[in-house]
């Protein structure tokens, strides 16, 4: 779900430490990466080995469909062990001070699906659609922040991901962005695999995806994602995501 275009020469090498991990385990993972135009793609698909989605459309669309592998830890700010928060961004010389003077502003999101940048706001100020003014549909964080930063947009939530990324490869946009709070924090975004293991196969790829990540905590291509650990989150977890 991180996998910029800046990152993807690291993310391949993060996913050869995985595929060495589970190679040895007696799994047959992909050799490479697939990356698709939509990030749903592939999630339903029956040969899915690997990959991670955000908690809405896990709660509402893939729970039974799928199995967790695990959620991710990340070193950076908004990131709690498994729980992770995202920036609500304004215009740096912007004179609000709180939400409440931000209803009459441009809110900038990228999907009414996505948790991190739309739904997160519901226990700040109940349904976004129903309390900004106006709403722009910008299509990805990125694109949210830039907006924001570039004027056609007041305000925007960024994954704290994201977020860390925009200041990594945007810095001079970035600046013209401050934060002015944090969201309540949720489950973060988990690994997923197909339903289709046994319950023996399924507990091995966990155990394995787990001492992947500690070879991965200190690989030098994870100086920028800053991965820090991973959790065993169960369903239950993502539930009260439902609400939002």
């Amino acid at each position: 779900m991180y996998d910029w275009p800046e990152l993807r020469t690291d993310s391949d090498a993060l996913w050869q430490i995985l595929h060495k991990h589970f190679l040895q385990a007696g799994f047959q993972p992909p050799e490479v990466l697939s990356r698709f135009e939509d990030e749903s793609q592939g999630w339903l698909e029956a040969s899915l080995f690997f990959s991670q989605t955000c908690g809405y459309p896990y709660i509402t669309r893939l729970e039974g469909q799928v199995e967790l592998l695990g959620t991710p830890h990340f070193d950076i700010d908004g990131w709690q062990g498994p729980n992770y928060c995202s920036a609500i961004i304004v215009q740096r010389d912007s004179p609000v001070t709180s939400l409440q003077e931000c209803r009459r502003d441009r809110f900038a999101f990228n999907s009414n699906n996505s948790l991190s940048g739309y739904r997160c706001m519901t226990p700040l100020v109940g349904r976004p659609e129903e309390w900004f003014d106006n709403l722009v549909k910008s299509g990805g964080h990125r694109f949210s922040a830039t907006m924001v930063a570039d004027g056609r947009a007041d305000i925007a939530a960024i994954d704290a991901m994201c977020w860390h990324l925009f200041q990594t490869y945007q810095p001079e946009q970035a600046a013209q962005l401050k934060v002015l709070q944090w969201t309540p924090p949720l489950p973060g975004l988990p690994y997923i695999t197909n339903r289709y293991w046994s319950a023996d196969k399924l507990q091995r790829l966990k155990a394995v995806l787990a001492n992947a990540i500690s070879e991965i905590m200190t690989s030098p291509q994870n100086a920028i994602l800053r991965l820090s650990g991973v959790s065993h989150l169960e369903t239950e977890a993502y539930k009260s995501i439902i609400l939002l």
